[in-house]
């Protein structure tokens, strides 16, 4: 087993936004799939999870800070690797490399649920979580909470479909990340991009749910994402973008 996985990958311009950027919900789906390509070498991936303890990872927060736009056509290459299993929650640390400089990173934290009841489980609990091997320095930067917008407004609504389902039944979490981004006009995000974004899972959402995005900007700069379903608040946002 390794301590860390780097997995390098085209950035398409399928993946870019009209400004050829790397879009924050590519760069999410990126962060995943090298996730799960790490988890498997460690035996500890979902197939495995399913198999041995009838779990399954759930992402539950991500961070990303970049330090220059990703363009279409330039190579990506992701080193990640997992921290010590905590009482409920694991973190996984990102580095994003472009022709060996570093140009960002990231931080994920991730628990471990029943696959059918969705009942919470120890990560101490799975031996090969447990065991995994982890380099001998990882990130400091612990994720903090983000506080509910005060007095949002309210952008725009949207019903949850097929294509926005994941392995689990539920909105995927890239899909998540893609629909906030419409919280904004391609003239804002044209002038602006995104620099730093940070992402709260808070309860799925399912087909046919109907998510109410609300927004607001903050003194600092950062601005506020909340989206709501039927049952509460689904996800909580706060991004930076860089000024022109």
């Amino acid at each position: 087993m390794s301590e860390f996985l780097e997995q390098s990958f085209f950035i398409r311009s399928s993946d870019t936004d009209l400004n050829a950027h790397l879009r924050p919900s590519a760069l999410l789906s990126l962060c995943q799939d090298a996730a799960d390509s790490h988890a498997a070498l460690q035996q500890c991936d979902r197939r495995c999870l399913v198999r041995d303890y009838g779990a399954v990872w759930l992402l539950t927060r991500m961070y990303f800070h970049l330090d220059r736009p990703l363009y279409a056509g330039e190579t990506l290459t992701i080193r990640t690797w997992q921290r010590p299993a905590e009482k409920l929650m694991v973190y996984r640390d990102y580095d994003f490399l472009h022709e060996g400089e570093l140009v960002g990173e990231g931080v994920s934290a991730w628990v471990i649920a029943g696959e059918q009841d969705r009942k919470m489980m120890r990560p101490t609990d799975i031996p090969a979580i447990v065991q995994a091997d982890r380099p001998a320095q990882v990130k400091s930067l612990r994720l903090k909470p983000i506080r509910r917008p005060a007095q949002p407004e309210t952008v725009y609504t949207r019903t949850v479909r097929w294509s926005d389902l994941d392995v689990n039944g539920h909105m995927n979490n890239a899909k998540y990340t893609y629909a906030l981004f419409d919280s904004f006009s391609s003239r804002e995000l044209k002038e602006d991009p995104v620099t730093m974004l940070e992402v709260i899972f808070k309860n799925q959402t399912r087909e046919g749910d109907t998510l109410k995005f609300f927004r607001r900007f903050n003194p600092d700069g950062s601005t506020d994402i909340r989206a709501d379903n039927q049952s509460g608040t689904a996800i909580y946002a706060r991004l930076e973008r860089q000024k022109q």
